[in-house]
């Protein structure tokens, strides 16, 4: 059984800051708005992430990178917690997002924060699974949460296999992510001048020397990216109330 976070660890990480990069189109999911906004259970998914994240963690606030001229956060009931949640605006990549948002928290913040970087479109992160990840100090290295290949892995080129990837030493990446912001924003800010194209933040340190702590998460901590993840992320959601 999963550890449960007790209250007093979760007052302990009222100092964590959260940032939720939603500056994406989401062009893997079609439709007429950016897969942030799409309705899941009658709500926009961004909201059914930034709820689960201010229950689970209560962060000292959440900063959401946001598409120049975007029309569709004023929508969101997370719009309307202003004191709690920051929409600023984003950068044309993911990088570049996460960037900007640790530079306005650069501003206003010791350089000593933590912070946890959680993708938009995983409304299904469990308490559990953020405790486990935050249980211990971010440190100099930081942390993210992964899961363990279960599938056989195959090395593709022209639409033939070629060879098979040993799994055993595989994981899939998920988040929250979690870093000191200053050696985060750092580590970006080299990836970016370096055109690194990284895909996570974790891609960011490792690239400057670190070995990010793996923590395991659960595998129903799902992405929503193609059209049928909408209906498995509302049956875990379901599931999960």
């Amino acid at each position: 059984m999963s550890a449960k976070p007790s209250a007093s660890r979760l007052r302990a990480l009222s100092g964590v800051w959260v940032i939720v990069p939603a500056a994406g189109t989401g062009e893997r999911l079609p439709g007429d708005r950016p897969k942030q906004y799409r309705d899941l259970l009658g709500r926009p998914i961004i909201d059914h992430t930034l709820s689960r994240l201010m229950v689970s963690l209560r962060p000292a606030g959440i900063v959401v990178p946001l598409a120049a001229g975007d029309a569709y956060w004023a929508q969101t009931d997370a719009s309307s917690r202003r004191s709690q949640i920051h929409p600023i605006k984003g950068g044309a990549s993911r990088a570049a997002s996460v960037l900007a948002a640790l530079d306005w928290l650069a501003e206003r913040t010791a350089d000593a924060v933590e912070v946890l970087v959680h993708d938009a479109v995983r409304p299904c992160v469990s308490q559990s699974e953020i405790f486990r990840l935050t249980n211990e100090p971010a440190g100099s290295d930081g942390a993210l949460l992964a899961v363990r290949v279960r599938d056989t892995l195959k090395r593709v080129v022209d639409s033939r296999a070629v060879s098979t990837i040993d799994r055993e030493q595989v994981w899939q990446a998920l988040t929250p992510q979690y870093f000191q912001a200053a050696a985060l924003r750092q580590a970006i800010r080299a990836a970016i001048e370096q055109e690194a194209g990284v895909t996570d933040e974790s891609g960011a340190m490792e690239l400057a020397g670190c070995k990010p702590r793996v923590v395991e998460g659960d595998v129903t901590n799902i992405k929503i990216t193609r059209p049928g993840d909408l209906a498995i992320a509302a049956a875990i959601l379901r599931s999960q109330a």
